[in-house]
């Protein structure tokens, strides 16, 4: 069963926000290959959406995967076949703490 992949716009933002900021640091490359790679790995959840790791924390609906140094939360919706990419959060950061950080800027 092939499910469809969608972004939010915040998590599009979050991987314009990192291009930026590795551009700026000269890393125009890097950043490139780096927002292609998180990209693709989201694309991979067509096939395989369950395979991420639960966030409980977060709350019973949430898994990530891992493209590092970054994560990609996201949500299946199994009754539409759908998955959502909610956020793309670097791994240094506190999961809990970037998440509620996140969700009032949202507000």
């Amino acid at each position: 069963m092939r499910y469809s992949v969608f972004w939010l716009e915040a998590a599009v933002q979050e991987i314009e926000e990192i291009r930026i900021y590795l551009h700026n640091q000269d890393q125009a490359d890097y950043a490139a290959r780096l927002q292609q790679a998180l990209y693709q790995a989201a694309q991979k959840l067509q096939q395989h959406p369950l395979r991420g790791k639960l966030l409980p924390k977060l709350g019973p609906q949430y898994r990530e995967i891992f493209q590092k140094p970054y994560r990609l939360i996201y949500e299946v919706q199994e009754q539409d076949q759908a998955v959502y990419i909610l956020a793309v959060l670097h791994t240094a950061r506190d999961l809990s703490s970037a998440w509620a950080q996140r969700s009032r800027k949202r507000r």
